[in-house]
């Protein structure tokens, strides 16, 4: 059975604005892996997100706000079964800094 498939992460859920955020999934056993962004799966946009060769490691470079919406899942799967992660919430705070402009 597919078993103990989770997301780990090197920033909690919560990161800042052009962060670096990598996403690790693993599991026992010889898998595949996709990546699923809510019910469908996610959209790798070039330079700044990438999934590496094997699959199991999403890498997101100067993440923004607007990169993932919804819950991120990783499904590891072999010819007979798959199975899924918890929900991974990826919540990007921007602290904006407002300059005042003298008339």
């Amino acid at each position: 059975p597919v078993t103990d498939v989770m997301i780990s992460s090197n920033l909690p859920e919560a990161v800042e604005f052009n962060s670096t955020v990598v996403l690790t999934c693993s599991a026992k056993g010889s898998f595949t892996y996709k990546w699923m962004n809510g019910s469908v799966p996610l959209a790798v946009d070039g330079p700044r997100m990438n999934i590496s060769q094997v699959g199991n490691v999403l890498n997101i470079a100067e993440v923004r706000r607007t990169d993932l919406r919804g819950p991120i899942f990783c499904i590891a799967e072999n010819a007979l079964e798959s199975g899924r992660s918890a929900a991974f919430n990826l919540t990007v705070s921007c602290t904006y800094l407002i300059t005042p402009t003298h008339a």
